[in-house]
């Protein structure tokens, strides 16, 4: 929601960004739902990709602002202390990390962006392809942010490269990314499944975070249209 409203009012989706990160945990993760307005207590539900749009946003208004001052703003933390806006960022892809499955591909945990996946991770074993995807584009943005920093961004880089590398190697299904693993090993989105054989999410973000090469992304694409 902030990242359609960075052009026509910066100033505001700095400062919604700001209390969003008031809203992250000292390990990277984040609550699920707060409630500023109505000033109810946050929901805390771990989730495999909230905490990665925190990076998508303020990339977002740096790319906009043409600025990095935002990036050494200090924020408290939900459970204390405080880091600067970077600070933040980089705990968010610490908590992807040590929250990685048995196949290299980021635990689903509570769910991800797709709330019906909930059950997908009862045991603490199933995967989210998607979140692996967008883990993929928050490491290149920070990337890009480090460069402008001047600053050495190269492990960011190496992550992005690693989980590209397993997400091709592993979820890729001939035509299409399958969805999510469950705690049982079951592919969801893969063809070898009599149901829900192909799910539009792991295609759109494999292209987004530029996961899939060329290629593959076409296939995704064409698959996309062709089954959904």
């Amino acid at each position: 929601d902030i990242m359609a409203n960075v052009a026509c009012d910066i100033n505001a989706s700095k400062e919604k960004l700001k209390f969003l990160l008031t809203q992250q945990f000292n390990n990277g993760g984040t609550v699920h739902y707060c409630y500023p307005i109505e000033k109810r207590e946050p929901i805390v539900s771990w989730r495999s990709d909230n905490h990665l749009w925190l990076i998508y946003t303020a990339y977002q208004i740096v790319k906009e602002e043409g600025k990095t001052d935002i990036l050494f703003e200090t924020v408290p933390f939900y459970d204390g202390g405080e880091g600067t806006v970077l600070e933040h960022l980089e705990r968010s892809i610490k908590f992807s990390l040590d929250n990685i499955g048995a196949d290299d591909i980021p635990l689903m945990l509570e769910s991800d962006w797709n709330d019906v996946l909930n059950t997908v991770c009862k045991e603490g074993k199933g995967e989210s392809v998607m979140a692996g995807q967008m883990l993929v584009l928050a490491c290149k943005q920070l990337v890009e942010i480090f460069d402008l920093l001047g600053k050495d961004g190269s492990k960011y880089q190496e992550i992005a490269d690693w989980q590209t590398k397993v997400l091709n190697d592993f979820a890729w299904d001939g035509e299409w990314y399958i969805r999510a693993v469950t705690d049982f090993g079951m592919k969801l989105g893969s063809k070898d499944e009599e149901c829900g054989q192909i799910w539009i999410n792991s295609q759109s973000w494999a292209v987004f975070s530029g996961s899939a090469d060329t290629e593959r992304g076409n296939k995704a694409m064409d698959s996309t249209l062709k089954y959904l």
